[in-house]
């Protein structure tokens, strides 16, 4: 019997090109999609690649295709709406007014300045941090967090979510107000606000 070494080596090569078509294909359907819903003022982004060019205004309905890590910033009395989703999840993402965060993956930001409102109604994870502190979000609501210079401030305004820093997993309700106060991400103090007395000021 005879074997054919070019029938062999043909499959061979198919079935290495199927595979990694269906590799980049997963790939691509588990990239976030990120669309600007709407941006206000003066806002930006700064890419991963610093070429000297200045950052990149923002507009409404703008895709952004830049790759992680890469920063966005609100200048004063600017903000911005990001819609952000894929094949298994969806998220807004709302940056305030004075605001600069590095967005290092599609469930991890870093807040260098301001705040930032996030909302889903899938469960998911998502990782907060600064120079000086950290923490998980987990569960799905609408939620803000805004930097502080010792840490963090967090008001979930509804939903079902835990927050986890340090070794601590703390499970809050729509109108409290944490305090993470340390390198670890450790709660300081937890406490219970009017909701409608908060957004009828902010």
């Amino acid at each position: 019997m005879q074997f054919n070494k070019s029938f062999f080596f043909t499959n061979i090569c198919l079935v290495f090109v199927i595979g990694k078509a269906f590799c980049q294909d997963e790939k691509i359907k588990q990239a976030p999609h990120r669309v600007i819903q709407f941006a206000i003022g003066k806002t930006y982004l700064q890419p991963k690649q610093m070429d000297g060019n200045p950052p990149r205004p923002l507009s409404s309905g703008q895709r952004i295709n830049a790759e992680h890590p890469f920063a966005l910033i609100a200048g004063k009395n600017s903000f911005m709406e990001i819609h952000q989703k894929n094949l298994f999840h969806s998220a807004i993402i709302r940056i305030g007014r004075s605001t600069a965060l590095e967005m290092s993956s599609h469930d991890s930001l870093s807040l260098y300045q301001g705040s930032a409102l996030l909302s889903h109604r899938q469960d998911l994870t998502w990782k907060i941090n600064s120079t000086n502190s950290q923490f998980s979000v987990r569960g799905n609501g609408t939620w803000m967090t805004e930097k502080t210079a010792i840490g963090f401030k967090f008001i979930i305004l509804e939903g079902n979510l835990d927050i986890i820093g340090g070794k601590k997993i703390t499970e809050v309700e729509a109108g409290n107000l944490i305090l993470i106060n340390d390198k670890q991400g450790n709660i300081s103090q937890k406490l219970k606000i009017e909701l409608p007395l908060l957004l009828g000021t902010s």
